[in-house]
């Protein structure tokens, strides 16, 4: 559950919230459950943080700091999370249909079983982060780095989906997509191919 005086905090405003972290940043915030729909979280700080089963559909978290957050199973349907920092973060189940992320930071971040279905990955650093049955149907991963990530068993996933995502030798693909270093040539290649 969450902590109630944290929650309280939060919801006075993502200034004061970021005074009390840093006020106290040996602090690991706990918002386990909290309920916060469309909230207006742009900037925060939730580094470190417990964001376990939270609710944060169509909430702001523009800019927001959630490197090595705890968001597993977390709803963040239609969430904005544009330029935000999720390095390290562990996502497992959580729900992001439809979220926007462009340019957000997720290197090594761990979406094992996220729904990312119809979200926005545009220019994302997804560098080494597991995206393993992640479902990815009709995700946008236009310019994304994907170099070093674990796409084995993605649902969902096409080809064209990383025509232009950046992938290499390091980059795990589905089962039945051309792999090793002879491999990525015609990875890109049958990636490329018209349909």
């Amino acid at each position: 559950m969450a902590n109630s005086l944290q929650l309280d905090l939060l919801t006075q405003s993502a200034a004061a919230w970021n005074a009390w972290r840093r006020r106290a940043p040996d602090v690991r915030p706990d918002l386990s459950y909290a309920f916060l729909p469309g909230a207006d979280l742009a900037g925060a700080d939730f580094s470190r943080a417990h964001l376990h089963m939270a609710t944060l559909r169509r909430a702001d978290l523009t800019g927001a700091d959630l490197t090595e957050a705890d968001l597993d199973h977390a709803d963040l349907r239609g969430a904005e999370l544009a330029d935000a920092r999720l390095g390290r973060a562990r996502l497992h189940g959580a729900n992001l249909r439809g979220a926007c992320l462009p340019r957000a930071a997720l290197a090594g971040a761990d979406l094992f079983t996220a729904d990312l279905s119809g979200a926005s990955l545009r220019g994302a650093d997804l560098a080494g982060a597991s995206l393993s049955w992640a479902y990815l149907r009709a995700t946008d991963l236009a310019g994304a780095d994907l170099r070093g990530a674990d796409l084995r068993h993605a649902i969902g996933l096409v080809p064209a989906q990383l025509a232009t995502a950046r992938i290499d030798a390091t980059t795990r693909l589905p089962a039945g997509w051309p792999a090793g270093s002879a491999g990525l040539r015609g990875a890109l290649d049958w990636i490329l191919q018209p349909a």
